[in-house]
């Protein structure tokens, strides 16, 4: 799993299918970048678009940064939505929008990542499919709400959700932990 550089992908602007399903695109942006970020990629795809070339990666940065900005994802999702053209593209749109609504724990977070899984099983690598399964599994444990909480990256929101995890299962164990026990 990797965290791309937001700024060098969209430099690069590489087209859909060379982005990966299971990278993290939503780690927090404070408001100065993302405004900056949202900005170039705006330019970024209205040059793809005069030049006729693919803007499915500006786009999905637009829709990235714009969420960091306070912007409405569910506005962006659905117009980035409607010109998604292959699977990948939709499986991505799923998996980011779940990522950004799972980072600042909000509802409809998982079902973006399920949906999001659905469509990329079939186009992930053994190790990499193992790998979303995995994590979303542990993320299913963070409980998401309508009001935002603040916004963490995924090593914290992977901390969080293990934490629950063992939480919730020596709670339905009952009775009293060994304390000489470090492992659970």
């Amino acid at each position: 799993m990797q965290t791309p550089d937001l700024e060098a992908l969209l430099q690069e602007c590489p087209p859909s299918s060379m982005l990966r399903l299971a990278d993290w695109y939503a780690e927090p942006l404070v408001q100065a970048p993302a405004r900056a970020l949202l900005e170039q990629a705006r330019r970024r795809r209205q040059t793809a678009l005069r030049a006729g070339q693919p803007a499915f990666t500006a786009r999905l940065i637009e829709l990235i940064a714009g969420g960091w900005c306070g912007q409405d994802l569910a506005m962006h999702h659905a117009s980035l939505g409607a010109e998604c053209s292959a699977p990948q593209e939709q499986a991505l749109l799923e998996l980011v929008t779940g990522q950004l609504l799972i980072s600042r724990r909000l509802d409809g977070a998982h079902a973006c990542l399920k949906r999001g899984f659905a469509l990329a099983a079939p186009l992930l690598p053994a190790q990499d499919y193992f790998r979303v399964l995995k994590r979303h599994a542990l993320l299913e444990a963070l409980p998401l709400g309508s009001r935002p909480a603040p916004a963490c990256g995924l090593d914290e929101l992977l901390t969080e959700a293990a934490v629950i995890r063992r939480l919730q299962g020596r709670q339905a164990r009952g009775g009293r932990a060994d304390p000489a026990d470090t492992l659970g």
